[in-house]
C-alpha cells in the first residue's frame, strides 16, 4: 500500500510483479485509497496486512490439516471399511495390474482398455515397499496431500494469497477429494497432475517462457495416461496462449508457444501411442474404450449415469476384462471378422451416433439431463457411494463444505474474476472442457473430481470476493453475491432421483458377505433388488446366503426361481444351469 502511495503512476502489471500478488488485488487496494477510507475499511487493510506477514506459514498449516484429516480417515477406513483390502471392479483391476507390473511384466499385452498411469505408478509402489493394501492408501494419503498445496500454489499465483488460503481450506476438508483416497481410483493421481498443468501454464501465460508451456503440454499429456478426456483441455490451452498476445507481440511468437505447448503433448503420449501400435499393429492414442463408454452413455436405456444397457447382463460389466471381451465378441459378430481394437470402439461409436441421429429429441433430453446431473450434488457413484460409506469413517461425516457450497462459490468467481484475464480464463474453460467431457458420456462421482483444482481456485476467489463487498459495505453487491450462491446452492441439492444406485448396494452386499457379514450382505442385495429387480446378480447372490439359514430355505427357492426365469429371458445358460441344479438342490423343479 504504501507503495501505490509513493507511486501511484506505476501500472497494475508492473505493481503485481514487484509485490509477487495478483492485478486484480493491487486495483482493488488503488480503488480503495481513491475513496476516502471510511474506518472498517481502514481496519480491514490493516487486519488484511497483519495476516500477510503469515500467510505461509498459514498455508503449510492447511496443508498439515490436510495430511491430518487424510490419514485419520485412512485409519478408520482400514479398521472399518469393508473395501479397504477387498477391492472391487477398477480398483481390482489396478491391483492386479500393478502386480503383474511389480512382478516385471511391464509391457502387457493387447492395446490398453483403461488408463496405464496409476498401475503403473501403483506397481512402482508396490516393487519398494510391498504389495499390500496399505500400500495404495498410503500412496493415495500422499498424493491428496499434495493435490492441496498444488491447489494453494495455483490459487494464490491467480487470485493472491487470500484466495489461495480460502481454496486450499476448502480443498483440504471438500469430503470427495478425501473419500477418494479411500479406493484405489486413477482420480488420485489425476487430480495433483491437473493441478500442476493449471499452475505451470498460467505462469506461462503471465511470464512466458517455452519450457513452461512445453511441460505445462508434458503434464497435460501425464494425465492423459490416466484418463484420455482431458486431452479436449488441449485446443482450450492453445486458444489461452493466442488470447496472451500482448500488443506489438508476432504471431510467429505466438505459434512457437502452441507449438512448445504441443510438442509437450506428443512427447507424453508419443510412448504410450507406439506400445499400443507395437502390441497390436493399430494406432490407438491411448485407450480403447471410448466407443464402449460414449455408447454406455447414449443409448435408449441410458440414464445420465454408469448404467449398463438393458440388453447387457450387469455381469459382463462387473469386470472390465469380461467387459472388454464382450464388447470385441459383439463386434466380431457385427462385422463378420475378427476387429481390431480401433475397430472395436468405432462399432460402438457408431450405434451410439446411429441411436442419436434416429432419436433426436430423445438424445437432447439425455444431453439436458446429464447437464443437471452434472451440476447436482447427488454423488453417483460407480463402484460404491459415499453416502453409503459415510458410517466407515468419522472424517466423512464431518460437516465441511461439499459440492453444494464449493461449486456455486465457483461459479460466483467465474462471473466476478475478470482479471488476471488470460489465467481467469485458463481455469474456466478447463472447466467447460472436462464439464464437456463427462456430459458427452456419463456422470459418476469421481469422475467429477478431476476439474478440483479450477473448481476450487475460482472458489477461494468468490468467497473473497463476497468478504471484499462486504467489508466495503458494498450492500448491493454483496445481497446479490449471497441470493447467488444461495440459490445455486439450492438448485444443486434438488433431487432428481435416487443418489444411490442398485450397483452400489450389490458392491456392498459382496464386500459384506465376503467378510462373513450375512444378514448385513442380504439387507443390501434386497436394497439392490428393489431399485432394479430384473437384475440377476442380487437375486443369485441373495439366494446363495439364504439357502444356508434354514429359515431362509423357502425365500431361497422364490429366488432360485427368479434367477432361472431372468437367466432363462436373457439367454444366460450358466446362471439357468446353476439355478437348476440348485432348485433340485432344495427338492423343487424349475416352474416352465
Amino acid at each position: 500500500m504504501d507503495m501505490l502511495r509513493e507511486r501511484p503512476d506505476r501500472s497494475d502489471r508492473e505493481l503485481a510483479r514487484v509485490l509477487g500478488c495478483s492485478r486484480s488485488e493491487v486495483r482493488r487496494v488503488r480503488e480503495g485509497l481513491l475513496r476516502a477510507p471510511s474506518r472498517s475499511t481502514e481496519s480491514s487493510h490493516k487486519s488484511i496486512a497483519f495476516w500477510e506477514r503469515f500467510e505461509f506459514a498459514l498455508g503449510l498449516v492447511i496443508v498439515g490439516f490436510a495430511l491430518a484429516l487424510r490419514i485419520a480417515n485412512y485409519l478408520e477406513i482400514k479398521a472399518n471399511d469393508p473395501y479397504f483390502s477387498n477391492f472391487t471392479v477398477d480398483p481390482r483391476l489396478y491391483h492386479e495390474w500393478a502386480i503383474r507390473i511389480c512382478n516385471g511384466d511391464w509391457m502387457g499385452a493387447g492395446s490398453f482398455h483403461l488408463g496405464p498411469l496409476y498401475p503403473y505408478v501403483l506397481g512402482v509402489c508396490y516393487a519398494i515397499f510391498g504389495s499390500g493394501p496399505e500400500v495404495g492408501h498410503l500412496l493415495n494419503v500422499i498424493l491428496g496431500t499434495v493435490s492441496v498445496g498444488l491447489i494453494w500454489l495455483l490459487t494464490r499465483d491467480v487470485f493472491g494469497w487470500r484466495s489461495g488460503l480460502v481454496a486450499a481450506l476448502l480443498a483440504a476438508a471438500y469430503p470427495m477429494l478425501i473419500y477418494t483416497g479411500c479406493d484405489l481410483v486413477l482420480e488420485n493421481l489425476q487430480v495433483p497432475l491437473n493441478a500442476l498443468v493449471l499452475l505451470l501454464l498460467c505462469r506461462a501465460l503471465s511470464r512466458p517462457r517455452l519450457w513452461l508451456f512445453c511441460c505445462a503440454g508434458l503434464c497435460l499429456a501425464v494425465s492423459a495416461l490416466a484418463r484420455p478426456n482431458v486431452l479436449l483441455y488441449v485446443p482450450c490451452a492453445l486458444a489461452c496462449i493466442a488470447l496472451a498476445r500482448r500488443k506489438g507481440a508476432a504471431w510467429r511468437t505466438v505459434m512457437t508457444r502452441c507449438a512448445a505447448m504441443v510438442l509437450g503433448v506428443a512427447v507424453g503420449i508419443a510412448p504410450i501411442t507406439i506400445r499400443n501400435w507395437l502390441a497390436t499393429g493399430d494406432v490407438i492414442l491411448v485407450t480403447d474404450n471410448g466407443g464402449l463408454n460414449f455408447y454406455v452413455g447414449n443409448n435408449p436405456d441410458a440414464t445420465g449415469y454408469f448404467n449398463p444397457p438393458g440388453w447387457i447382463s450387469t455381469v459382463q460389466f462387473g469386470d472390465p476384462d469380461r467387459m472388454r471381451a464382450f464388447a470385441t465378441q459383439h463386434a466380431r459378430d457385427a462385422l463378420g471378422h475378427e476387429p481390431s481394437p480401433s475397430e472395436v470402439s468405432a462399432h460402438w461409436r457408431g450405434m451410439a451416433w446411429s441411436w442419436m441421429r434416429g432419436n433426436p429429441a430423445d438424445a437432447l433430453t439425455l444431453l439436458a439431463r446429464k447437464a443437471w446431473l452434472l451440476l447436482s450434488s447427488n454423488e453417483f457413484g460407480v463402484e460404491r457411494q459415499l453416502v453409503l460409506d459415510q458410517g466407515y469413517s468419522w472424517v466423512l461425516r464431518l460437516p465441511a463444505p461439499g459440492f453444494e457450497v464449493v461449486v456455486p462459490l465457483a461459479l460466483l468467481g467465474m462471473v466476478v474474476s475478470r482479471r488476471p484475464f488470460r489465467s481467469v480464463l485458463a481455469l474456466d474453460l478447463f472447466v467447460l472442457s472436462q464439464s464437456l467431457a463427462l456430459v458427452l458420456f456419463f456422470i459418476s462421482d469421481r469422475y467429477r473430481v478431476p476439474m478440483a483444482p479450477a473448481v476450487m481456485a475460482l472458489a477461494g476467489a468468490g468467497g473473497v470476493w463476497l468478504v471484499d463487498v462486504v467489508c466495503q459495505r458494498r450492500w448491493r453487491l454483496a445481497a446479490g453475491g449471497v441470493c447467488c450462491v444461495a440459490l445455486m446452492g439450492w438448485a444443486t441439492i434438488r433431487p432428481l432421483d435416487s443418489n444411490v444406485t442398485a450397483s452400489n448396494f450389490y458392491n456392498l452386499g459382496n464386500k459384506l458377505r465376503d467378510q462373513g457379514k450375512f444378514d448385513e450382505a442380504v439387507a443390501q442385495y434386497r436394497l439392490a433388488i428393489e431399485i432394479q429387480p430384473r437384475d440377476i446378480s442380487p437375486h443369485n447372490n441373495l439366494a446363495l446366503i439364504l439357502e444356508r439359514i434354514p429359515s431362509g430355505r423357502a425365500e431361497a427357492v422364490r429366488e432360485w426361481e427368479l434367477v432361472w426365469g431372468l437367466a432363462r429371458d436373457s439367454g444366460d445358460q450358466a446362471r439357468l444351469e446353476r439355478a437348476e441344479r440348485h432348485l433340485k438342490a432344495l427338492g423343487q423343479v424349475p416352474r416352465h
